[in-house]
């Protein structure tokens, strides 16, 4: 299938040969192309609470960017299902290949999201609020956050990640 992969820039946008660009990989490489037709983007981090750096800060061992198909603060207004089940529905791709997650970013704004790679729960301002290893506050959590969705926790799996304790446990049931 052929995309018009101009419709998808924003004529405010309209860098420098863009136009050639994008008909060369039109041209080469069409089946690599991913339309962007999506709502939202979320910075997915994944932080060793185990490994603090000499400030105390956690070492982070995957950052990525998730797609979203619904816009985040639709997704926090929807009370249908739990909030962690409907980011796991709206997730469409993600990324840790750093090329990649600012080419899905594409310049939109967006929050983070910073998980526990002991035990996948979410980390507060100076703990996880799952399993309670603590660090000192770097000043970017928030504290808020909601359990890892079942898509990012196979992402990481798959990425050769080894949870300690299994973060489905902090899924609802």
């Amino acid at each position: 299938m052929q995309v018009d992969m101009m419709a998808i820039y924003v004529p405010d946008l309209n860098f420098p040969f863009m136009a050639e660009a994008v008909a060369y990989a039109e041209e080469h490489w069409p089946e690599e192309l991913i339309l962007d037709d999506w709502k939202g983007v979320r910075n997915v981090l994944l932080d060793d609470l185990s490994k603090l750096n000499n400030l105390g800060r956690p070492h982070t061992m995957f950052t990525g960017v998730v797609t979203l198909s619904r816009d985040w603060n639709d997704l926090t207004d929807d009370d249908t299902k739990p909030l962690v089940e409907l980011f796991d529905d709206a997730i469409g791709i993600f990324s840790t290949d750093q090329f990649i997650s600012s080419e899905l970013w594409g310049g939109r704004g967006g929050g983070s999201m910073y998980y526990c790679a002991h035990c996948g729960g979410c980390l507060g301002v100076k703990k996880c609020t799952a399993c309670g290893m603590t660090f000192s506050d770097d000043g970017y959590r928030t504290g808020w956050g909601i359990p890892m969705p079942p898509k990012l926790i196979k992402q990481f799996r798959d990425r050769g990640h080894q949870f300690a304790l299994d973060p489905e446990r902090l899924l609802p049931r």
